[in-house]
């Protein structure tokens, strides 16, 4: 599974909630430090969380706690709510929460449902602030009630920095490895590394390499540098790992990429 460091919505650091419809695109697999609820009003939706995946139809939803990896994909026509939470508006109920024994959960409970589409009825009519602080709180409960135990609690799953990720993703253009990022934050290396694929499922160094790609494409189809400045300016070391780490990823080479991106438009 790859998920992507969703960092806008860490920088940003507010509250989003609303109707997601299955005119709008999916939303790829990402993590983010934010508590995540999501239920289905209509249709059927297909929810992976931490390569845990299942169909949601209406009534049903999930909650991702931080840095769980989570994307949603509507199967036909649908509609669903979303709410994202970040930890500074729940920092009271936070020992309730205890991401290190709750494991990312799917809710069938239709009671819960019961509860929360009031609340997500007048969040619409946009209210005060204090009346929207209100109905997010009514939501958190219902489903925090209706979560069942994880039947097999991941202990190796510990929660991980996010000042690591602010960083990496900051500096992912320089000469940044895990053994400098855990000097610079006072880690061990191999407990750094252990922690980071424990978390997200992939190696650190497969991490940094996906932050240079999405940055190298981005500059590629700019048509502004060739190639090979903007694999360079993207913190590749040399086009060798540059093609390499791009085939891996896509299966063709850039060129290859690049028309077949170009014929479908």
């Amino acid at each position: 599974m790859k998920a992507e460091f969703n960092i806008k919505r860490e920088l940003k650091n507010e509250l989003a909630y609303g109707i997601v419809r299955s005119s709008d695109i999916r939303v790829d697999i990402h993590f983010h430090s934010h508590i995540e609820i999501y239920f289905v009003l209509s249709g059927d939706v297909e929810v992976l969380i931490n390569n845990r995946k299942r169909v949601l139809k209406r009534g049903e939803g999930s909650i991702s706690f931080s840095y769980d990896a989570h994307g949603y994909r509507f199967l036909g026509h649908g509609e669903a709510f979303y709410c994202i939470i970040p930890r500074s508006w729940c920092s009271d109920i936070l020992p309730m929460l205890d991401m290190e024994q709750n494991t990312a959960q799917f809710i069938d409970n239709k009671r819960a449902f019961e509860k929360i589409l009031p609340a997500i009825e007048h969040l619409g009519e946009r209210q005060n602030d204090l009346a929207v602080r209100g109905y997010v709180y009514v939501i958190l409960g219902a489903v925090l009630d209706a979560l069942k135990p994880a039947e097999s609690p991941d202990c190796s799953k510990g929660t991980f920095s996010p000042e690591i990720l602010l960083y990496v993703s900051q500096h992912f253009k320089d000469e940044i490895s895990l053994v400098s990022i855990a000097k610079k934050f006072g880690y061990n290396s191999s407990y750094l590394s252990r922690n980071f694929r424990s978390n997200f499922g992939i190696p650190f160094c497969k991490y940094v390499t996906m932050l240079r790609l999405r940055e190298a494409v981005m500059l590629i189809s700019k048509g502004e540098s060739s190639i090979t400045k903007c694999a360079i300016d993207s913190g590749f070391g040399s086009m060798r790992s540059f093609y390499r780490a791009f085939n891996d990823e896509f299966g063709i080479s850039p060129k290859e990429y690049f028309i077949k991106e170009h014929s479908k438009s």
